[in-house]
């Protein structure tokens, strides 16, 4: 995939987290929706017109219907992740990227589960595919990024701050959105958008 197709489905990725989030948030959070997603009136809009015409006929409730979407969030993530280290080579050498994918596909499973099979089975497959399966392969991946970031900081500078910066720019986005896993894979979003449009010592090809 060169790199025009990967900037235009790494941004497509990020905005769909970033509205999803708002949608999530303000269905989980109920009254106590953080103030600024609440000031975000068009989110929950467009929300309230999708999941009418498919989302209620099928008798889904919002948190389910909504929920189901996110694998489209962890693919459109992981394709970028995946070439990545075509257009960085520095991102080819460290253990800890590759360990970062196969966290974030455990995380991907954990979802499915969760917001699939949590909405045929219950709230205790729910717990398993979350707390048990999902959060722990989000921390574990933060971990990597990290990691990562730090062994490839000398050799490409750009991209070793900006991994290295994940775990902190998921954090915030989980402190705004006050909720996961949409605020831990926003900060995943937008570090592979920045991976693909900032300069660094090995610049992808235009």
């Amino acid at each position: 995939m060169n790199v025009s197709a990967l900037r235009f489905l790494s941004t497509l990725t990020l905005a769909l987290c970033f509205w999803l989030g708002l949608v999530q948030s303000a269905i989980w959070n109920g009254a106590e929706t953080p103030a600024w997603i609440t000031a975000l009136p068009g989110a929950q809009d467009l929300a309230s017109h999708i999941f009418a015409r498919t989302g209620a006929p099928l008798g889904m409730e919002p948190y389910y219907f909504f929920g189901r979407i996110v694998p489209a969030v962890y693919a459109g993530l992981l394709i970028t992740l995946f070439c990545l280290p075509h257009l960085r080579p520095a991102l080819q050498r460290p253990r800890a990227y590759r360990l970062m994918l196969i966290a974030l596909l455990v995380a991907l499973a954990g979802d499915l589960t969760a917001y699939w099979g949590g909405g045929w089975y219950g709230t205790g497959v729910r717990f398993w595919g979350f707390w048990v399966t999902e959060v722990p392969s989000l921390l574990a991946a933060m971990a990597a990024a990290l990691t990562a970031g730090i062994t490839i900081r000398r050799e490409d500078r750009t991209v070793g701050l900006v991994l290295a910066l994940l775990p902190l720019m998921s954090i915030l986005a989980t402190l705004a959105f006050a909720y996961m896993p949409h605020g831990p894979l926003l900060g995943f979003c937008l570090a592979g958008f920045l991976l693909l449009w900032l300069p660094s010592g090995s610049r992808p090809a235009a």
